[in-house]
């Protein structure tokens, strides 16, 4: 059950901070031309990535790091705690938006598969990226979403215990235009 857990709480947080991050990145900085949350899930282990490709030389790699940076800074305090600390601005988690986020992800649950195939393959799926063969999963995310025990305090609780605890890697793929005269790519 705690890997249900671990996807549940990564695929609800990837659903709760994409549209912020394409709000403050894509919309009001304009950092980049494509931008989004990812998560990912294998073995136990769960992953998010935040994605931004730019190709204009006004935002170059050290530019766009630094907004992304930023955004995760910010991103607790302005987002997910901002109505416990007295911020009621648009942008900020209430406990209906969250209950909002957990009832679209429990409907996403509670799609039939439309063949025998679509079965295999979710079965399939699931035992590649956790290497066991659990085939209530689907029934215990549900259960995850609908019970009690998932509420917002404790899932900021597993956002501070878990993802700002969890060591961070950055990739950056620098263009031509972004070399110096007479520098090469390494």
């Amino acid at each position: 059950l705690g890997c249900v857990r671990t996807m549940i709480n990564t695929l609800l947080l990837q659903k709760i901070m994409q549209p912020v991050f394409f709000s403050q990145i894509r919309t009001q900085q304009s950092m980049g031309y494509y931008v989004d949350v990812r998560s990912h899930i294998s073995q136990g282990l769960a992953g998010l990535a935040l994605l931004v490709e730019s190709q204009s030389k006004e935002h170059p790699c050290a530019a766009v790091s630094a907004a992304i940076e930023s955004f995760w800074k910010s991103f607790k305090g302005t987002y997910l705690l901002g109505p416990r600390l007295g911020s009621s601005g648009k942008d900020s988690l209430s406990e209906e938006k969250f209950a909002e986020y957990k009832g679209g992800l429990a409907a996403t649950y509670k799609v039939q598969p439309k063949s025998l195939a679509a079965e295999f393959s979710n079965h399939a799926q699931n035992l590649l990226g956790t290497r066991q063969l659990y085939f209530t999963g689907v029934d215990d995310a549900i259960e995850y979403l609908e019970g009690g025990e998932l509420t917002l305090p404790n899932f900021v609780r597993w956002f501070e215990d878990h993802v700002e605890a969890a060591p961070k890697l950055s990739v950056q793929v620098r263009g031509p235009q972004e070399f110096e005269e007479g520098e090469t790519a390494p």
